[in-house]
């Protein structure tokens, strides 16, 4: 099963809304919900770029009781920072554009 992160996807809420403390917290109410109703299955935790990053963050912070972790493309650190004006202009258009 998958999911949409809050404030990506089809989500509900704010774009962009949430942290990683959030992220986790909502992989752990989607992981637990999935093992109450298939308890039996093997339990695989796949996750891509971003969701790479959370799912690693997860395994390692919350010790899920899973079979599989698999993650590919995950978004460990950026290579460069970003330039400043390009900050700048992130910031504004969450603000003007992302209500």
């Amino acid at each position: 099963m998958g999911f949409d992160l809050r404030g990506h996807g089809h989500s509900e809420g704010k774009r962009g809304n949430g942290n990683y403390e959030d992220y986790l917290n909502d992989i752990e109410t989607v992981y637990k919900w999935l093992k109450l109703r298939y308890g039996n299955l093997p339990r695989v935790l796949y996750g891509h770029s971003m969701g790479g990053n959370l799912a690693l963050g997860y395994a390692i912070n919350c010790k899920p009781d899973i079979d599989r972790l698999i993650v590919t493309s995950p978004w460990l650190k950026l290579t460069k920072p970003p330039m400043v004006p390009l900050v700048i202009f992130a910031k504004l258009a969450v603000k003007f554009f992302l209500l």
